[in-house]
């Protein structure tokens, strides 16, 4: 598996520097190569467990891949995350993150109490929120009752945006219209650009059930278990056992005194590749973007592939992986010279020569910021916000975005 990922990158490098490789291919026959090569290595992953640690119990309790999307082992229940802060109040805080954040109840939005009504007119449709009697609804301006849709949900962490979901019989529908904090406004959802002809068309994408499935379970709690899928049984946000698995059976031996088993999951102690394909089951893995085919500035916002690409990315080296620089117990640090001391994990600093401890030379340019110059933002058409380029490298002015 490694050597397939190493292969991606020789590849993926070699185009973007210009190198000539002892072979060559048209570039539609590249981009074949690497199509195979990433789906051998999705299917390695698939075929394969980590070699690091997957639980903090000497006996596992969850699958070896546990993710959300599996919903834990039957016989298992959530407990919620107010029970689980009773023990940790350290991490109380992550309910107030982007993460636990991530998905609400329209009504607790409070989008409703500072805009009552907000519009928006594209592609000469005209899409209205109101708050009625009815609670939060969505539709044409013309105040058509019959094309109303009550919102369930508010998908978004109301910093880079939100969009709406309503159900319509038997199907869920994503807003086609979505609110930008950034211009305190309504805007198209990113990829919906044309709207359908139709108005109840234009007012939602109906989404299939595995879409469906995949915005619950990264946007909400509780929704997936034991393999059945009950969104009405969702609570708001990503909380604590989203990532550490249903806590009944935790809670019960924690009280009982029995610390042998603790049985949770425990992602800290994943390797950077196991955190890749653990974070990346929300954020998205290299083997979702090709199977999205998202190519271009789009895929900026898929943190754990775009680490992937990065020259320094060991899959065996922890000082790489999402964790090293990011606790999703609390807000991401937004000051550039707090994650330095990340960088400096594996670089040298000026003066100094690389070491086989810190193989990564030091910067001739800069002593502090270095995330501002090798971790560029990058503002994403239609999202009205800038997100942080994690492809660490050398940024050459005027260059074109590499994808």
């Amino acid at each position: 598996m490694h050597h397939l990922v190493r292969t991606v990158r020789v590849l993926g490098q070699a185009r973007r520097l210009n190198i000539q490789l002892p072979f060559s291919f048209p570039f539609s026959h590249r981009r074949f190569l690497l199509a195979v090569v990433l789906l051998f290595a999705a299917v390695g992953l698939t075929a394969q467990t980590p070699s690091a640690p997957q639980t903090t119990s000497a006996k596992p309790d969850f699958p070896a891949h546990w993710r959300p999307k599996f919903g834990g082992p039957p016989g298992l229940h959530y407990v919620g995350a107010n029970v689980c802060i009773q023990c940790h109040q350290n991490e109380a805080s992550q309910l107030q993150t982007p993460m636990g954040l991530a998905g609400k109840r329209p009504q607790a939005v409070g989008l409703w109490q500072r805009h009552r009504n907000l519009r928006l007119t594209y592609d000469g449709k005209t899409f209205q929120f109101l708050h009625s009697t009815q609670g939060e609804i969505y539709s044409d301006a013309a105040h058509n009752l019959a094309d109303a849709r009550k919102l369930l949900w508010a998908f978004g962490d109301n910093v880079e945006g939100q969009t709406y979901i309503y159900r319509k019989k038997d199907h869920y529908y994503e807003s086609r219209i979505s609110y930008y904090p950034r211009i305190a406004g309504l805007y198209t959802t990113m990829g919906d650009i044309p709207l359908p002809a139709s108005l109840s068309g234009a007012l939602g994408r109906r989404l299939s059930p595995d879409e469906t499935r995949k915005c619950f379970v990264c946007h909400t709690s509780g929704s997936y278990l034991a393999g059945r899928f009950n969104p009405d049984q969702a609570k708001p946000g990503v909380t604590c056992e989203e990532c550490h698995g249903p806590g009944s059976a935790h809670v019960a031996a924690m009280r009982a005194g029995n610390f042998s088993r603790l049985h949770i999951y425990d992602p800290g102690r994943l390797s950077s590749n196991g955190q890749i394909e653990f974070c990346g089951s929300c954020h998205r893995t290299p083997g979702m973007v090709f199977n999205l085919q998202i190519m271009g500035i789009p895929d900026v916002r898929f943190q754990p592939y775009r680490l992937t690409l990065s020259r320094c990315w060991n899959p065996d080296d922890r000082r790489i992986g999402c964790l090293a620089c990011h606790n999703p117990h609390h807000l991401v640090h937004a000051n550039p010279a707090w994650y330095d001391s990340k960088c400096l994990a594996c670089h040298v600093t000026q003066g100094q020569l690389p070491t086989l401890a810190k193989p990564g030379r030091a910067c001739p340019v800069a002593r502090h910021n270095c995330v501002t110059c090798h971790m560029p933002k990058t503002r994403l058409p239609g999202a009205h916000f800038r997100f942080a380029d994690h492809f660490i490298r050398i940024v050459r002015p005027g260059k074109p975005y590499p994808g």
